[in-house]
């Protein structure tokens, strides 16, 4: 029997980055759908936290192109916004960076830095220009992009460690969850209020991520880590 070679995956293109390359996001928007970033962090000897946004494109010819190196402090998490191509990067420097996406080039239009001293770990946007943050003390920070300007909103404690991720409910976007290294898995509701309307302790590790189905009503799904003897897995 011949193998189906519709379900193998192929290695297309690989690059070595100088510094540890912790998130890819592909732009969602036409025509520039070729384009993505890939998000680094380093630790220098010095302890300071460093970090680079990298952005490339595949060409017609279909090979890789480096298009621009972005120097920034250490970045934990980036997603686009949903409605436009615009990118929101968070970083080590507890600061939230907006980069506007315009001839075939980032460029920075605004930088806002939330007061609690910590590493912004996640975050995601709503249609609506809104977006949601998580950082290390277990906090979530919840943020409106008004005219280029970005306006904290409210911001709140939620985990008694790190709260590793925040993510908007894909059908009613006033619900959010956060899922932190406590292994709670917390629901809020902006309706009424900062604090949680639901607490679920089903995971048996730090929740460090949370997706909504954008396709199936009432379905989210969640990555928790476990540090075993033998090194760290993901269930």
């Amino acid at each position: 029997m011949s193998e189906d070679k519709t379900k193998q995956i192929i290695t297309l293109h690989k690059y070595k980055t100088e510094f540890n390359a912790d998130s890819v996001e592909w732009c969602p928007h036409k025509p520039y759908q070729h384009f993505f970033v890939c998000a680094n962090y380093q630790l220098t000897e010095t302890q300071e936290r460093i970090g680079r946004i990298l952005l490339f494109s595949i060409t017609p010819a279909n090979e890789l192109q480096l298009c621009q190196t972005v120097n920034t402090s250490a970045v934990l998490d980036q997603k686009w916004c949903l409605h436009c191509p615009i990118l929101t990067v968070v970083n080590a420097a507890s600061a939230i960076e907006v980069y506007k996406f315009e001839n075939e080039r980032l460029m920075l239009i605004t930088t806002c830095t939330v007061p609690c001293e910590a590493l912004i770990l996640s975050v995601d946007w709503t249609k609506e220009h809104e977006m949601i943050c998580s950082d290390s003390k277990g906090n979530w920070h919840k943020l409106e992009l008004c005219e280029n300007n970005l306006v904290l909103q409210n911001t709140a404690k939620a985990h008694d460690f790190e709260a590793w991720i925040a993510a908007f409910y894909s059908w009613n976007t006033a619900v959010f969850y956060t899922g932190g290294d406590d292994a709670l898995l917390l629901t809020f509701d902006t309706r009424i209020g900062t604090a949680p309307v639901n607490k679920n302790r089903v995971h048996q590790a730090g929740v460090t991520s949370v997706h909504s189905n954008i396709n199936k009503e009432f379905q989210i799904a969640t990555v928790m880590m476990k540090m075993c003897d033998f090194g760290m897995c993901a269930i």
